[in-house]
């Protein structure tokens, strides 16, 4: 009998207050994968039924959760630490106009309140130079208790509610309000200066300093998709060879500015990039809608935090189908080996374990081979562990393992190639037989599964060890039978008179069941 939701829980209170609120990854500032695709859009249009809660609490009930703004929600993120620890201190200074204040689970600030005024999200600074942090708005989201962050802290209700919250017609100005507040008390501190977001300055460069900026571009080694984009005639729009015409323009200058970002330049060279390229004749330097500087901040800022969260989303254990719940690792004089426990995103979730080498943890398609052999599942990896960011998976993997188990000296090499051929065993895929094969066309290569016990080809299972760890010898492999398990010889007669023998062993591998034999 399925449980029945507890509508007790702050997720209800928020809709009941009008709110819209989303599922994050536990520990995580990620849309959760009960979303299909990650996809929170839908949310800023409207707010979740209660029975998209229920199911959501059922698939996690202690995942985090995120406050959609927007639609005259806005919550100002005050990063700048003197300035949060200032806000948290006194959330009743007449300058805050009785904004609710909550800790976030870094020990920061969140400013929330409506406003009449536009509800975009952009950035407010303390003073020259000094980024105060983000004002949240249209197409943003924040956690809200009862959240969580892995390695950190809870994210917790310092004053005012969600149901009574003022409505503030200057958002600017009243943020500038906070701001004069926070320096009256700290005067050292200089004047604070506000951007205008609104700006359709564009920057003009001379021909010296565009061949400067084009030399710096040429030595980022960006991909070919963006150095076309940038330098190429007739490669910027939607429908052309690098974008599909889905594409706008807009989101086209944010996967740029996405890769200029990870390559590490900031907005001022950002700005250089676009005044320099002919990317930015579709917007930057366009007369249509939102252009110059102000358009191109906007895109910066968007781009920056995707950067982030993408890199947030590597830096964890988990791929788009399967979390890693838990890592040991064993290491023997030479070899190191991982025991990781997984939840599988299947409705309804499914747990299990796998086992892999050191090498077969850094290579994606040993994973996936492992995880199909032993699982019965194939495996789908985050855009942010392709080619060789995959590491940044295994890294993560490894960063689980808070212990080493270490095999007792002398038993490493013998202990390791039975990790292996194990690992053999469940990657070759048995079929459970309902009786004896009657023909060897009716086995694998390697051999069968029947009644509970492994059927095995000696010289089969040496070559798949040999071909996982070259310096593999034959009668190190044979004498791993002792090892493995109980075992006795058989012997079949095949029709024609051929007689061939087996190594019938019994052997426990972790989730196995009826499996194939390649």
């Amino acid at each position: 009998m399925q449980a029945q939701p507890d509508r007790a829980h702050l997720a209800y209170a928020y809709l009941r207050a009008g709110l819209s609120i989303i599922p994050c990854e536990r520990g995580l500032k990620t849309p959760s994968h009960v979303l299909p695709g990650q996809h929170w859009k839908p949310y800023q249009e409207r707010q979740p039924t209660e029975a998209e809660l229920d199911a959501w609490l059922a698939f996690d009930p202690e995942c985090n959760w995120g406050l959609v703004c927007g639609q005259g929600l806005i919550c100002a993120d005050a990063d700048d630490r003197p300035l949060a620890q200032w806000l948290l201190e006194h959330p009743t200074h007449p300058a805050l106009h009785g904004a609710a204040v909550q800790r976030s689970g870094s020990g920061k600030a969140h400013l929330m309140f409506r406003t009449s005024d536009e509800d975009r999200t952009t950035v407010w600074d303390v003073s020259p130079g000094r980024r105060a942090g983000e004002v949240k708005g249209r197409g943003s989201y924040v956690l809200v208790p009862p959240s969580k962050l892995d390695g950190a802290g809870s994210y917790d209700k310092v004053y005012g509610s969600l149901n009574a919250l003022p409505t503030l017609p200057d958002v600017p100005a009243y943020l500038q309000g906070v701001v004069a507040a926070y320096l009256a008390e700290h005067p050292t501190q200089p004047a604070a200066e506000f951007h205008d977001y609104s700006s359709r300055r564009v920057l003009s460069l001379d021909d010296d300093q565009r061949d400067a900026v084009v030399s710096r571009i040429k030595a980022l080694g960006l991909k070919t998709k963006i150095t076309d984009t940038l330098f190429k005639a007739g490669f910027q729009d939607p429908g052309t060879r690098h974008w599909p015409p889905t594409h706008t323009h807009s989101e086209i200058d944010c996967a740029v500015v996405c890769e200029l970002v990870r390559k590490g330049l900031d907005f001022g060279g950002v700005r250089e990039v676009y005044a320099a390229t002919l990317v930015g004749d579709a917007r930057y330097r366009g007369s249509v809608g939102s252009t110059g500087d102000g358009y191109l901040q906007r895109t910066f800022d968007d781009a920056r935090r995707r950067v982030e969260a993408a890199a947030q989303q590597a830096r964890a254990a988990r791929g788009d189908n399967f979390v890693v719940l838990d890592a040991t690792r064993t290491r023997s004089d030479t070899e190191a080996y991982y025991h990781l426990s997984l939840e599988i995103a299947e409705n309804p979730p499914r747990r299990g374990a796998i086992d892999l080498g050191h090498k077969e943890l850094l290579n994606a398609q040993a994973w996936t081979e492992v995880c199909a052999g032993t699982l019965d599942f194939v495996p789908t990896f985050l855009r942010a562990h392709k080619g060789n960011d995959f590491k940044l998976l295994a890294a993560a993997v490894m960063g689980m393992c808070s212990d080493t188990t270490r095999l007792p000296e002398g038993a490493g090499r013998a202990s390791y190639l039975c990790a292996v051929a194990r690992q053999v065993i469940r990657s070759r895929l048995f079929v459970a037989r309902p009786a004896l094969p009657q023909a060897p066309e009716d086995t694998g290569s390697l051999g069968w599964q029947f009644n509970g016990k492994y059927y095995l080809r000696l010289v089969e299972l040496y070559r798949g060890v040999k071909a996982q760890e070259q310096s593999a010898k034959p009668m190190e492999v044979y004498s791993l039978i002792d090892k493995l398990g109980r075992h006795d010889t058989q012997f079949l007669r095949w029709p024609g008179g051929a007689v061939e023998q087996f190594i019938v062993l019994d052997l426990v591998l972790p989730g196995s069941g009826p499996t194939p034999v390649s």
